[in-house]
């Protein structure tokens, strides 16, 4: 990303493939019960509801997707679960990724309307000054993605642990 955002778009664009109730597999890693990640993320979220162009990622849905899989019709059940199967013997000895979260960077998609400007948006958040957080990813979750209310929304379909430290 450029040091200065000098567009921004709708994230909530119809992309080839999608409509209404359309549904799609893809793996995303999950923060569930990380609450230094979701008290920094609440942090900036106070400051970024000012700005009206923002749609915010709800704390039980923050996420880093990693791999997509295909649309939910067009992937059979027993591929799915071929997949699930090839993750989990692919990943059995993993061990939990250690992650560090900091300030949050803009970019084009991450703004709900193309009329924000970026620098106050950016200033509020730097003047927010949350530390640095660690999370740990214990496992990767396969999710079938819905995007219908403007807010990403998955129920899970399979998750991968990782190994257990020794």
């Amino acid at each position: 990303m450029s040091e200065e955002l000098r567009s921004v778009s709708d994230h909530w664009w119809w992309r080839p493939g999608w409509s209404e109730g359309k549904r799609f597999y893809t793996w995303h890693f999950t923060f569930e019960g990380q609450t230094a990640l979701h008290e920094m993320a609440r942090e900036y979220q106070r400051t970024i509801s000012k700005f009206p162009f923002y749609d915010l990622v709800p704390l039980e849905w923050l996420h880093l997707t990693t791999q997509e899989v295909g649309f939910t019709d067009r992937v059979p059940a027993d591929h799915v679960q071929a997949i699930v199967k090839e993750v989990e013997e692919r990943l059995a000895a993993q061990k939990a990724l250690k992650v560090a979260f900091g300030a949050p960077l803009l970019f084009s998609e991450a703004i709900a309307s193309p009329i924000a400007p970026a620098l106050p948006v950016r200033e509020a958040l730097e003047a927010v000054r949350c530390p640095r957080v660690e999370a740990d990813i214990r496992y990767v979750d396969l999710i079938r993605l819905g995007r219908d209310r403007r807010v990403y929304e998955w129920e899970l379909v399979g998750r991968v642990a990782f190994k257990d430290e020794d």
